[in-house]
């Protein structure tokens, strides 16, 4: 009894401990600035990230990402919204070049975008909990195994394209005009006029009628952006890879339009996924300007003065090396 008393009378006679209070705030870090990405590093960057993009649609995310890495400070996932958001200045400037000459599919590359800014949001959020290792594998071996299967596509038969020319010329001759003037009066207002329909694409349909068929032969593309979105978000490829595949092994389309379509599908995919990574804070936007700025003119240059010069097959094997190469890269 009389320790329990000593003890007490310690316990009161003893200093008061101040109180310190805690603070709850979670550590913040600072983003790396424009300074760890050299004027002499991003340009030559986005140059050959420019180039391979007008001439392979596969826009420059393979170059940037890994200069990135090399020659900067960024952390990863900077690097994939980065790198994104550079691919779609860049894109804009290819795409609007190929829809001048005609060359792009431009209601198909709609039906990638619409589903691709439903999924982008996704890939952002998985980008930010878990690591990309297992998806950046499994798409380096599907575009290594898609190498073979776009050497090997054969070209359209030059034979049957003719066939189908003869065959609407003939057709064209046999209408009567009269015929022709009403039919054209009557559907003045349904059909879209020729200037449009030469931006849109040979394949855009003309008029309502046309339409619903044109969805039933392309409904695929819907399904392709819902991966393309998804990885693009993902990985800051900008899913050019995967679309210019899909279209030169499952589709009619020629390099020259899979490639086009491919960099008209990018811009509103991409748009969508870098607003998801600006609202993380992901976003170097300086570094994105100088990147995607010399990416453009390249890419305009490439798509505008050298594309149209160069032959189907030669552009098919320039995209099945960057594939091949591109795979290796991610697998090793």
């Amino acid at each position: 009894m009389i320790a329990l008393r000593q003890t007490i009378r310690k316990i009161s006679q003893a200093p008061p401990t101040p109180f310190v209070r805690r603070s709850c705030a979670t550590k913040t870090t600072t983003t790396p600035k424009l300074a760890d990405v050299s004027a002499s590093t991003a340009i030559p960057c986005g140059s050959l990230a420019g180039t391979l993009g007008a001439l392979c649609g596969v826009g420059g995310g393979l170059v940037i990402i890994p200069v990135l890495k090399q020659f900067s400070k960024l952390t990863v996932h900077q690097i994939t919204a980065t790198s994104l958001f550079s691919i779609t200045i860049a894109s804009s400037v290819g795409a609007a070049s190929y829809i001048a000459q005609g060359k792009a599919r431009v209601p198909e590359a709609g039906l990638i975008a619409l589903s691709a800014m439903a999924t982008a949001g996704l890939g952002a959020t998985v980008s930010q909990r878990m690591p990309a290792a297992s998806l950046t594998k499994l798409l380096g071996l599907t575009m290594m195994l898609s190498v073979p299967a776009v050497l090997l596509k054969s070209p359209k038969s030059p034979s049957s394209q003719a066939t189908i020319q003869t065959n609407d010329d003939n057709t064209n001759t046999n209408k009567d005009p009269d015929v022709d003037n009403n039919a054209a009066s009557n559907n003045n207002d349904k059909a879209v006029p020729s200037t449009l329909s030469f931006y849109l694409g040979k394949s855009a349909p003309r008029s309502m009628p046309e339409v619903s068929p044109w969805f039933q032969k392309n409904w695929g593309f819907l399904g392709l952006g819902l991966f393309v979105g998804f990885s693009s978000s993902l990985l800051g490829i900008g899913g050019g890879i995967v679309m210019t595949t899909y279209m030169s092994v499952a589709t009619d389309l020629s390099q020259h339009e899979a490639v086009a379509t491919s960099l008209v599908a990018m811009v509103p995919t991409g748009l969508s996924a870098t607003f998801w990574h600006m609202r993380a804070g992901n976003v170097q936007t300086k570094a994105a300007c100088m990147i995607g700025g010399a990416c453009a003119v390249t890419m305009y240059g490439a798509a505008t003065y050298i594309a149209p010069h160069v032959s189907d097959p030669t552009m098919r094997k320039i995209f099945a090396a960057v594939l091949g190469l591109a795979s290796l890269k991610m697998l090793v």
